[in-house]
């Protein structure tokens, strides 16, 4: 089965939906907020279909006058995890985030989340803060950032 990727645009808000919802159990981002990202020059990111169903979906949120981009949210359908689903995406956010001019991406994600923390530290993340009660349930979180220099030194 082959994975492609599409734009974000390409995705249809409520397959987004039914995989927000199917990922996460707080902290959902709503339709009306899929469709005002969708639909922003301030954010981007792709969904990963496989034979046409989404089973994963990246949004980076960028600020006009900053240099780092932020991965806003990231899921994959749980019978694709663990597969390199949620690492094209990310990998596929680096030359998004260089093309809109950003130097770096920044993350936040559950302390328990030790998957995605070891996929991110893999991908050359590292841990800056932690944000103690950062999501709707209480839960702790880590921010991670990785710089972006180096590779768009790499493009020129």
């Amino acid at each position: 089965m082959k994975l492609e990727l599409r734009p974000l645009g390409a995705c249809q808000v409520a397959d987004l939906t039914r995989l927000e919802q199917a990922s996460f159990t707080s902290d959902l981002l709503s339709p009306r907020s899929f469709r005002r990202f969708i639909h922003s020059a301030t954010a981007d990111g792709h969904g990963a279909f496989i034979e046409g169903r989404l089973v994963g979906y990246s949004l980076m949120l960028m600020r006009r006058n900053s240099a780092r981009a932020r991965i806003y949210s990231l899921a994959v359908d749980s019978s694709q995890r663990g597969k390199g689903v949620g690492r094209r995406l990310l990998e596929a956010l680096t030359p998004l985030a260089l093309e809109h001019g950003k130097t770096s991406l920044q993350l936040e994600v559950a302390t328990t989340n030790t998957a995605a923390v070891v996929l991110y530290e893999s991908l050359g993340f590292r841990r800056v803060a932690s944000r103690p009660g950062f999501y709707e349930d209480g839960g702790d979180a880590w921010v991670y950032r990785k710089d972006l220099s180096r590779t768009a030194a790499g493009r020129r």
